[in-house]
């Protein structure tokens, strides 16, 4: 190969990859105060998450601003610079939130970029207004630049992006199905949220009107709003089905003691197409219960595999609990997989046995000093790819 090819080859390799996946971050910005005092925690958390990533290859966005509003701090751009995160990898752009995953667009497919209606019951009203304004004004800058918008607006469907993970048969832009299926799993807050899936009347709560409630729904006091029938079960399975376009989806309870969110990714997640992770709960009796449930559900084209869960007892501001050792909650793309690391011994054996079942090279991120706030790897972040990734990147 002579020195002209190899350039050549080089350029494709690189040109594939920014198609191919891509990392979308959110680092705060500096007109709010939520976050003022772990700031540094989360730039660095980014710039460790960032050279994690492109070291196997992955192209990042992070959308920080450069406005150094209240003198806090340089701003974000300028903080993530200092950490080595090179200008062309960052977006001047001001977001209300840190956590991606949950008021972001959701890509399910390679032609499904999904925009959720992000109305939480555990946020206040106040809260929600402002995430959502940014939100669209960020959706509606990108739609600007690209002459064909691939979102798809499920106005009706009330959901974080923290309560569905998936493994789509049309994740690989390569062209190659990563599952002979697509699959997704889903929390029965749901239902709670959108009463209308499982056929009954009325609708959910919305978000409240202060911040925020610990238990919206009521599910450890008498669970007014639940317990759904088989029967209702099945229909909201259905009409997700169809809606989102996946072969399967499987609904199942929330993470029982711990119920203000309701997010299925502190519960279980895809490590390759047919192999689920499962939060390895300290109660041997909720660990089987939610095997056996997802077994039925799934069928035997899926082997459940067990992922430690070393839960810290710590809450952040407002109450919110810490996602300090739920290994379960890494972020898949069509690269790597990317599992958070607390300090703490179990870090090593969910290492182990990530990389003994993935299809793909398992990839640590120091998560030690976020997961205090509630969430960590795939909390944090989006994964896009294929057209919808080089709308994005512009």
């Amino acid at each position: 190969m002579n020195s002209l090819q190899r350039l050549f080859f080089a350029l494709m390799v690189v040109v594939s990859q920014r198609v191919s996946s891509l990392v979308l971050l959110t680092p705060p910005a500096s007109h709010y105060g939520f976050y003022d005092d772990v700031r540094t925690d989360l730039f660095d958390f980014y710039a460790d998450f960032y050279q994690a990533a492109t070291a196997v290859g992955e192209r990042v966005l992070l959308v920080a601003t450069k406005d150094p509003r209240r003198g806090i701090d340089n701003g974000a751009h300028q903080e993530l610079r200092s950490r080595g995160i090179p200008a062309e990898d960052m977006l001047d752009f001001v977001l209300d939130d840190i956590w991606a995953r949950d008021f972001m667009p959701t890509q399910l497919s390679s032609s499904l970029y999904a925009r959720f209606s992000y109305q939480p019951a555990y946020l206040d009203e106040d809260s929600v207004f402002y995430i959502n304004a940014s939100a669209e004004d960020l959706i509606g800058y990108w739609e600007l630049r690209s002459s064909d918008s691939s979102l798809t607006r499920y106005d009706n469907i009330i959901m974080d992006g923290g309560n569905i993970v998936f493994i789509s048969t049309s994740s690989n832009e390569n062209g190659t199905d990563t599952a002979t299926e697509s699959v997704a799993i889903v929390t029965e807050r749901v239902l709670r949220d959108n009463p209308a899936l499982a056929g009954r009347s009325g609708s959910g709560l919305g978000p409240a009107f202060t911040c925020c409630p610990w238990d919206p729904y009521g599910i450890l006091d008498g669970d007014e709003y639940g317990q759904f029938s088989i029967e209702e079960l099945a229909a909201g399975e259905r009409a997700l089905e169809e809606a989102l376009e996946f072969d399967r989806v499987a609904i199942v309870p929330e993470e029982p003691e711990v119920v203000r969110l309701g997010h299925i990714d502190g519960i279980a997640n895809f490590l390759a197409p047919g192999i689920l992770a499962l939060s390895n709960f300290s109660d041997t009796s909720t660990y089987q219960a939610y095997e056996q449930l997802l077994l039925e559900k799934l069928g035997g084209n899926i082997t459940i595999v067990p992922l430690p869960y070393a839960v810290a007892d710590e809450t952040f501001t407002d109450g919110f609990e810490s996602a300090k050792g739920i290994y379960v909650n890494f972020l898949r793309t069509n690269m790597a997989i990317y599992l958070p690391l607390f300090d703490i011994p179990e870090d090593a054996v969910a290492l182990e046995i990530a990389q003994s079942y993935s299809d793909l090279p398992v990839v640590g991120v120091n998560a030690s000093q976020v997961a205090i706030m509630g969430g960590s790897v795939r909390c944090l972040s989006q994964h896009l790819w294929g057209d919808i990734a080089e709308a994005v990147l512009g």
